[in-house]
C-alpha cells in the first residue's frame, strides 16, 4: 500500500505495542508485521467510540511534525469501511490497537477482500 502523503518516512518493521491483557487472548499478539489484521478503536469528540478492522502495512513517521507516539511512529493502516465495501488509509496510534491476528490466521475471504481494495484506490 503507498500512502497518500510525501512528507512522511515510511518502513515496514513491526510494531511493539503497548501491553494489554487483552492482546493475550487466542492468536492474538503484543506486536504488529507486515500483513497482520487488527481491530483498533477510534475515540470522538463526543465520547463515543468505534472499532475498526485494519491491516498492517508498517510504520509511517511525519517529517515535519513531531508524533504524539513514544518513538514518532504510527500504525500504517488499511482500514475496511463498515460494510466492507471498501478501504482506506488512516495513521493510528499503537496504544488503540485492542487486537491482532497474525497473517497465517486471517482467513481467505478477508486477505482477498484487503487485497483487492488496495488494487482499486492505487
Amino acid at each position: 500500500m503507498k500512502t497518500s502523503r510525501s512528507d512522511v518516512t515510511r518502513d515496514k518493521q513491526q510494531t511493539i505495542l503497548p501491553y494489554q491483557p487483552n492482546l493475550m487472548l487466542g492468536y492474538s499478539r503484543c506486536k504488529l508485521q507486515f500483513g497482520d489484521c487488527f481491530t483498533f478503536r477510534e475515540t470522538y469528540t463526543n465520547n463515543s467510540s468505534q472499532i475498526y478492522l485494519a491491516k498492517y502495512h508498517g510504520r509511517i513517521k511525519p517529517v515535519s511534525e513531531r508524533a504524539e507516539t513514544k518513538d514518532g511512529y504510527y500504525i500504517l493502516a488499511q482500514v475496511a469501511n463498515h460494510m466492507m465495501t471498501f478501504t482506506y488509509e488512516r495513521w493510528i496510534l499503537p496504544e488503540d490497537v485492542t487486537e491482532t491476528l497474525p497473517a497465517k490466521y486471517v482467513k481467505p475471504q478477508i486477505k482477498t477482500f484487503f487485497e483487492e481494495s488496495e488494487k482499486i484506490n492505487h
